[in-house]
C-alpha cells in the first residue's frame, strides 16, 4: 500500500512539473505574508514525572497567542534547564497546537507559519535512516498548494506532516523519551 501511494505521489509530481514546464500553470504570487510573525520563546520547566522520567514544557507564541509544548524524558538525573533533552521537540509540538488553534480560528496564514516554524525546529533528526519517509514530497506538494492559492489545503497537509514527523521522532527516540 505505502508503494502503491508512493508511486501515485510520483506521477503527480511528474505530471505537475510537465504542465509547470509546458506553461500550463500561470506565474503565481506567494500567498505567504512577508513580515516574520512575531515568535517567542518562554522559559522551560522541568519536574519530577516518576522514577527517572522527567516532565519538560516548553511554551512558544506567535503573534499573541501561545500553547506549551509537554514531553517526559527517560534519564537517571534531571535534566539542566539550559539545555534539556529533546527540547526541540518540545517546542514543535507547542507550534503544532498553535498552527492547529489558528487553522480552526480562520487565520491560515497563521497555521501555515506555526506549522513551518515547527518543521524547522524539529529539525531533520527524527527517523531512522531505515524508514520510508515521504514527508519531504508532502511538504513539497502543500507549499505549491499554497502558492498555488490554496492555502488552506496546503496548511492542513503541512499541520499533518508535523504530526507525523513528530510521531516518527517519538518512535525514533523511544529510549530515552517516554511520551
Amino acid at each position: 500500500m505505502k508503494t502503491l501511494t508512493i508511486l501515485l505521489l510520483l506521477a503527480l509530481c511528474y505530471t505537475l512539473v510537465a504542465k509547470k514546464e509546458a506553461g500550463v500553470y500561470a506565474q503565481v504570487t506567494n500567498v505567504l505574508p512577508t513580515p516574520a510573525p512575531t515568535m517567542t520563546e518562554s522559559a522551560i520547566e522541568i519536574h519530577t514525572y516518576g522514577s527517572n522520567q522527567w516532565l519538560i514544557r516548553v511554551k512558544r507564541s506567535c503573534d499573541g497567542k501561545s500553547a506549551t509544548g509537554t514531553i517526559v524524558v527517560r534519564q537517571e538525573t534531571p535534566p539542566t534547564p539550559d539545555a534539556p533533552p529533546h527540547l526541540a521537540f518540545a517546542g514543535s509540538r507547542a507550534m503544532l497546537v498553535l498552527g492547529e488553534k489558528k487553522l480552526a480560528a480562520q487565520d491560515v496564514e497563521g497555521a501555515i507559519l506555526c506549522a513551518q516554524a515547527g518543521l524547522d525546529e524539529l529539525g531533520t533528526d527524527y527517523t531512522s535512516p531505515q524508514t520510508i519517509d515521504d514527508t519531504d514530497l508532502k511538504i513539497r506538494l502543500a507549499q505549491r498548494r499554497i502558492k498555488e492559492g490554496h492555502a488552506r489545503d496546503g496548511a492542513s497537509v503541512l499541520l499533518n506532516m508535523l504530526k507525523i514527523r513528530q510521531d516518527l521522532y517519538l518512535k525514533h527516540h523511544a529510549v530515552t523519551l517516554v511520551e
